[in-house]
């Protein structure tokens, strides 16, 4: 593995948020960071590569750390099982098997590290549609349904163990509305996020939300395809709304296109509330030489398309750190790698390949510099 520390500082012209606390409630123009304002990256460690063999990774889905600083991750090539890496990333061995029982799986599309190191798994929608609960040396504790018709696309859980998540139902008593409540026990408790209801039930990138646990009882949803950022409570009031506007993000009704003549939309990304109450908000934005990695491939169906081939080279990760407190950034940074998402306070993961094209997952470390203050 190759430990780099990188401070990542530098200054950015034109960063203007505002706070709209409560419907009716006046904007206010929310501070910028003094200078410096940097966020220090490390590697700490790095999953697969060139001699992975057994614990090779494939496109991941999701990311935990246990507390003793196990990884646990789901990815797509070995969608049915959980893998695990020691604290130094090196393979230890998968738990988990396709299959409908207790234990297996069919695609694993979440991991989540609670109290005690229970770990939370949910089972894409398209199979089992489930949550089973494991405890840390992965005995399963018991397994039930998520309490949607369809499973979610991001889902966070609060300490009650009740959930909140991101989907569009088509029901007619709660369509348009992109945030559910789910109880413990598997029941849908509420649906709202919206007032009004999205129209628009097409468009998904209107619909989709990354969420973040604010407190015991509100969740941080941030909209994809504009920088907007509003705090909800489980009963389904909007407690207030983060808006940056700036030139290099205009809000757009999609994203995810890709075109060989313009550079991709900047598109906001994860987003993580830590133990301070700081919000850590990810923003895909367009690399400096982002043709460069662009190249035809065939679909599922053999048809040749335009992708990414190395999506670190497509788009670099922008990192801000917003204190809600106080309306104010303390610390912004740009990368080059694409965050994927949050597996801890301070932790990140993303998805490169070696020199020699093998497929990696880096675990990065985040660290407010020296000067850069709530």
């Amino acid at each position: 593995m190759n430990d780099m520390t990188r401070f990542l500082g530098g200054s950015i012209l034109g960063w203007i948020l505002f706070l709209g606390i409560a419907e009716g409630a006046e904007a206010q123009v929310i501070e910028d960071c003094e200078e410096p304002c940097g966020i220090e990256v490390t590697e700490i460690a790095m999953l697969g590569g060139d001699d992975a063999g057994v614990g090779f990774v494939g496109r991941p889905r999701s990311l935990a750390r246990l507390s003793d600083g196990r990884f646990l991750l789901a990815d797509f090539h070995e969608g049915d099982r959980i893998k695990i890496y020691g604290p130094d990333g090196t393979y230890q061995r998968s738990v988990g098997r396709r299959g409908e029982g207790p234990g297996e799986y069919g695609s694993v599309a979440s991991i989540t590290r609670l109290a005690g190191d229970t770990i939370e798994v949910y089972d894409d929608a398209s199979f089992n549609d489930r949550i089973t609960i494991l405890t840390s040396d992965f005995q399963v504790v018991e397994t039930r349904r998520t309490g949607l018709p369809t499973g979610p696309r991001t889902m966070t859980t609060l300490s009650d163990g009740s959930r909140v998540m991101n989907r569009i139902i088509h029901s007619p008593a709660i369509i348009g509305l992109p945030l559910h409540t789910v109880s413990p026990e598997g029941e849908l408790v509420r649906s709202f996020g919206a007032d009004p209801p999205i129209e628009d039930l097409r468009n998904g990138q209107l619909h989709f939300r990354w969420l973040a646990t604010a407190s015991d009882s509100t969740v941080w949803a941030a909209h994809r395809v504009r920088y907007t950022i509003e705090e909800w409570s489980v009963e389904g009031n909007m407690m207030r709304e983060l808006t940056r506007q700036v030139p290099w993000f205009p809000p757009v009704e999609r994203g995810g296109f890709i075109d060989a003549e313009s550079p991709p939309n900047p598109e906001l990304g994860p987003i993580h509330s830590d133990r301070a109450g700081l919000l850590w908000v990810v923003v895909q934005v367009p690399s400096a030489n982002w043709e460069e990695a662009l190249e035809m491939q065939p679909d599922p169906y053999g048809r040749q398309r335009l992708v990414p081939g190395n999506p670190r080279l497509y788009q670099d990760a922008l990192i801000e750190v917003i204190d809600p407190g106080t309306g104010r950034i303390v610390a912004r940074t740009r990368t080059d790698h694409r965050i994927l998402g949050f597996v801890a306070d301070g932790l990140v993961y993303t998805y490169d390949e070696t020199e020699s094209m093998e497929p990696v997952v880096r675990i990065l470390e985040l660290s407010l510099a020296a000067g850069a203050s709530r």
